[in-house]
């Protein structure tokens, strides 16, 4: 099967994409630029890696659809052209609709590594708590809305 030859993106077109996505909020509504993402970009956090857009887009699509009230604040955004990443800090908290409400907060960033054609070859999570308080917020009953 011969792989189709993409257009190069220029750099700022696509740091412009990825802004975009981080004001749709694009890890909870799944609303991203598929288009930014080679097919086999690599996806990292501290609790699993895995290679593939349509996975991660699946992925975001059935935990987002979970989420609700949800809050994402960039703290920053670091471009370096030269070495073609894309740094974020962020917050992130949210209630997920299940029947005992956990509330999830973390705080943390995300590396973007793009290739030369400006395309996103891994997406790397890292997160200011440790897994296993993630864990013990998940299976938390959140409080009840009076």
């Amino acid at each position: 099967r011969e792989k189709k030859k993409k257009n190069i993106i220029a750099w700022d077109e696509a740091v412009q994409r990825l802004r975009d996505d981080y004001d749709r909020t694009y890890f909870v509504t799944g609303k991203m630029d598929l288009g930014l993402y080679e097919e086999d970009c690599e996806f990292a956090d501290p609790f699993v890696s895995f290679r593939g857009v349509a996975r991660f887009k699946k992925n975001l699509d059935n935990l987002g659809a979970l989420m609700k009230d949800v809050t994402l604040v960039v703290d920053s955004f670091e471009e370096i052209e030269e070495e073609g990443t894309v740094s974020t800090k962020w917050k992130f908290k949210c209630v997920l609709g299940l029947p005992w409400s956990p509330r999830l907060s973390a705080s943390g960033g995300t590396k973007h590594v793009f290739n030369r054609e400006n395309r996103m070859v891994q997406h790397v999570e890292s997160w200011d708590i440790d897994p296993s308080v993630a864990l013990r917020q998940l299976v938390t009953p959140g409080k009840a809305k009076k």
